[in-house]
């Protein structure tokens, strides 16, 4: 029996239209993490194809192995259709004296079926010191010949451990749920990296009157889960394009300009990683607490990240006041 059958042809062309998209990034050669099964919706879902194209910038140079950044690893996360649940964050544990950053996530994934697949709760250990040690004993370039280049590297990677423990962790449930490699040679970042999500098919509820009552009761807030990542999220991914089932042509994403590649690019330096890092950690919490941060806080980042060449001690300065602001915030909301 054909199990099509009895599928409205629109949704059947929903699909054949996004595998067709599918197999023409195979045949490229891209990095598809998208099976056949995925794009088999029910009647009141779609498909939706997702290419994130990227550049060298987009990842950590890791002895030759790339591995996406945090900004990335959400891009790659919103284009699959991962959602984070509520177990979500970060712990601190005492080892051989100092501190190690555990970070801990939990997320879901939409199935062509429209029910959810939840992932294990995923944990990244991050421990600063060894991490230091690991690069003290890799170092072939002389770059951490005295104390004191040893003590800014250690400082360094302690600031900047509790957001790589969370981007850790988040980055290992996006593998557990889209089957994505832990990392990628220089000669793949090239090529698009192709996911999938499961839409809403808002035209298919509005049709019917009973489903046109439950979308007006989810516009109303009565269950947001169910259309998925909301439109304005699409800020993240200034680089992927979204080919839904019904597009014929593949777009680009307004802005993106395609990468030039030439030569591998050289490892960062420490002073350039620890500087991109404040930035990246100020630009993600800035965003995060946009609703409850003072506006002179807010503005105070906001010039500070506005300069061409931000000065690292203003940045490392502005980072401290806002980790003393978010441990004041959290006593606040406990004693409530």
């Amino acid at each position: 029996m054909d199990e099509n059958k009895n599928l409205p042809a629109a949704t059947i062309n929903h699909s054949q239209k996004a595998l067709e998209m599918v197999q023409k990034h195979v045949s490229n050669k891209d990095l598809v993490f998208v099976s056949e099964e995925d794009l088999l919706t029910q009647t009141m879902f779609l498909p939706q194809v997702v290419v994130i194209h990227s550049t060298q910038d987009d990842f950590h140079n890791v002895s030759g192995n790339y591995m996406p950044k945090g900004y990335q690893t959400d891009r790659i996360g919103e284009a699959a259709g991962v959602a984070f649940t509520e177990n979500c964050g970060t712990r601190t544990v005492e080892v051989d004296g100092h501190t190690v950053y555990v970070g801990f996530a939990q997320g879901k994934k939409r199935l062509p079926d429209g029910t959810w697949r939840p992932s294990s709760v995923c944990e990244y250990e991050f421990d600063p010191i060894k991490r230091a040690e690991e690069d003290f004993l890799k170092d072939t370039k002389g770059n951490y010949k005295t104390e004191n280049a040893k003590k800014l590297h250690i400082l360094g990677l302690q600031k900047f451990g509790r957001q790589r423990a969370s981007t850790g962790a988040r980055l290992r449930v996006i593998r557990e749920l889209t089957g994505m490699p832990i990392s990628f040679k220089f000669d793949q970042l090239q090529r698009a990296m192709v996911f999938s999500r499961v839409a809403v098919n808002t035209d298919m509820f509005l049709s019917d009157p009973e489903m046109r009552e439950a979308a007006i009761k989810v516009a109303l807030g009565a269950g947001k889960e169910i259309y998925g990542p909301s439109p304005e999220r699409k800020a993240l991914s200034d680089g992927y394009t979204v080919e839904n089932g019904n597009e014929d042509t593949e777009q680009p994403a307004e802005g993106f300009q395609a990468p030039e590649w030439g030569a591998p690019a050289k490892e960062e330096t420490d002073d350039e990683r620890i500087l991109r890092e404040m930035v990246e950690d100020l630009q993600i919490r800035r965003k995060k607490h946009d609703g409850k941060l003072p506006d002179n806080g807010k503005a105070e980042i906001d010039q500070a990240l506005a300069e061409e060449h931000p000065d690292p001690k203003v940045l490392s300065g502005l980072i401290d006041r806002l980790d003393a602001w978010e441990e004041s915030l959290k006593a606040q909301e406990a004693a409530r």
